[in-house]
């Protein structure tokens, strides 16, 4: 599941969101909390990251991330996609690197404004306060569950949505100072990315009629001159099929002309595809036709944010270069997972390799016992990221490999020992020791319990791969005779519970009938294959 969650990139987005309401959320009672606990004076030296200009640190607090920040910032993070937590070795300290780059990258922006006079008033905050004010108050479940869990819709706005408010204006701001985009640039973007453009916004709700023969649907075409298509299509015994949000690039482009017209009612087809021939009725049409009808849809602000984004960040480099402004992370664990995860050459792989290798390992190769777990599996990473890039099958690099393979396989078993129910340290411990029944049984039984909660149709074809090895996996299990009577039972049961999952009572009621041979008392039998029935 995790593959969902999506990787913070190093390219900044600037885009600044119009409202909060529609994530209200996403500002936990932590996020409230972490900002009463953290009153009070702080030092720069208990930040985890401030910036630098000119080799100086700024002696303005604003300018630092302290933990309680980042901490708050991270569970927000989590709270946008319903996730309780990440995998604390592996994930956790690479989304929070990541995190703390991007505040960071925040705090240039709030002190370029500090500096250039483009900060948000007192008055532009409390107006836009009383804007998400009145729209909390129009809803009363909403306003209620602020007075639960804050005392008041006032104390959530001021201690909670104020500074996010004050920080969010003052980048639209800084933004509209330095990449506004205007008439004329959105004119040149148009016309340069026309046919993106339609490829990315055009779309049409239709439904639509499939025949296996070309004669049946030319027949099809016929009746339609006497009646409509829900009717052609019952007087045919057909299935109509609605088809929403059809976008460019599916049928051939002498079709997407007409069926891309704009005109609702349009009726498109024969048209073959594969094996079948279709037939579609327009039933609803949004089309960029000309940079006129572009300014009046929804693709002109998505548009003009990308083109905004993308002058801003040409910005901020150009800014950063100019005056030397230096990211600084004080947090030894996150500066190492970001050196990790933005250098991508060999060399400097290799450099970071030879630093880190000196804050885990004794000159004898053994793991310094004072070296922190999440350096260790920053190394892991390091490591993987040096085995890939190793591409030349020569003996030299067969080698280094090897040496490399020798570390890894040494902080995995070590992380092993101590965080078994780690996914992320399950899964390459598996891969090390994959003939271990005790890991391979770990392992699968971990994964399974990650995807179990998602298994819906909607998510299926992103789990595929996982169910796939899952499968295979406990079946392995299952028919082993060296595994003991314990674990090839619990690895039936969990081939049974995954098939009724998938509705698959054909393999459920036969992984409960294996079951029922090796542990005739492990569950209700009847029970089961009545549910199953």
């Amino acid at each position: 599941m995790r593959e969902w969650f999506k990787k913070w990139q190093k390219v900044i987005v600037w885009i600044i969101a119009a409202s909060f309401i529609a994530g209200i959320a996403w500002w936990s009672v932590a996020s409230y909390l972490s900002t009463r606990t953290s009153s009070g004076s702080s030092s720069i030296d208990q930040a985890v990251g401030y910036i630098k200009i000119n080799g100086s640190s700024i002696s303005d607090s604003a300018t630092w991330v302290l933990p309680a920040e980042l901490d708050s910032e991270y569970s927000n993070l989590l709270s946008r996609y319903g996730i309780n937590s990440l995998d604390p070795l592996f994930q956790e300290p690479q989304q929070k690197a990541n995190l703390l780059a991007q505040l960071l990258r925040e705090k240039v922006i709030i002190h370029y404004a500090k500096q250039n006079k483009l900060t948000v008033t007192k008055k532009e905050i409390e107006a836009k306060l009383n804007e998400y004010k009145k729209q909390i108050e129009k809803d009363q479940s909403l306003s209620q569950y602020f007075k639960q869990q804050y005392g008041s819709v006032d104390v959530y706005l001021t201690k909670v949505l104020k500074p996010s408010i004050e920080k969010s204006l003052t980048q639209e701001k800084v933004m509209n100072s330095v990449a506004k985009v205007d008439t004329d640039e959105m004119k040149k973007h148009f016309e340069e990315n026309l046919d993106q453009i339609k490829k990315n916004y055009d779309k049409v709700d239709a439904k639509l009629v499939s025949f296996s023969d070309e004669n049946q649907a030319k027949t099809f075409m016929k009746k339609l001159l006497e009646l409509d298509f829900d009717s052609a299509a019952s007087e045919m015994n057909l299935s109509v099929m609605d088809y929403p949000g059809l976008t460019r690039g599916i049928f051939d482009e002498k079709y997407e002309n007409d069926i891309f017209s704009g005109a609702t009612g349009t009726v498109v087809g024969p048209i073959a595809l594969g094996n079948s021939w279709y037939i579609l009725e327009v039933e609803d049409a949004t089309v960029v036709k000309d940079f006129n009808s572009f300014t009046l849809s929804d693709a002109y602000e998505t548009e003009k944010n990308s083109l905004q984004s993308q002058k801003m960040q040409e910005w901020y480099d150009s800014y950063v270069k100019q005056n030397n402004v230096e990211l600084v992370f004080a947090n030894e664990i996150y500066d190492s997972w970001r050196k990790i995860s933005e250098t991508s050459t060999s060399t400097e792989l290799e450099q970071i390799q030879q630093d880190l290798k000196k804050k885990i390992f004794s000159e004898d190769g053994t793991i310094l016992p004072d070296a922190p777990d999440t350096l260790k599996s920053a190394y892991v990473v390091l490591i993987e990221k040096i085995q890939d890039s190793l591409s030349s099958d020569t003996t030299e690099t067969k080698e280094k490999w090897q040496q490399l393979q020798n570390e890894k396989t040494l902080l995995v078993k070590n992380l092993y020992e101590q965080y078994p129910s780690s996914l992320e340290v399950a899964r390459r411990m598996y891969d090390i020791d994959n003939q271990n029944l005790d890991v391979k049984y770990n392992y699968f039984s971990l994964l399974y319990s990650e995807i179990k909660p998602y298994l819906y149709p909607e998510y299926l074809q992103y789990l595929l791969q996982s169910i796939i090895e899952i499968e295979s996996g406990f079946s392995s299990i299952a028919l082993d005779t060296k595994a003991s009577t314990e674990m090839r039972a619990s690895s039936y049961y969990n081939l049974y519970d995954l098939s009724k999952s998938l509705e698959d009572a054909t393999s459920a009621r036969f992984y409960l009938e294996e079951l029922k041979k090796i542990d005739p008392s492990y569950i209700d039998f009847e029970a089961a294959l009545n549910e199953l029935k």
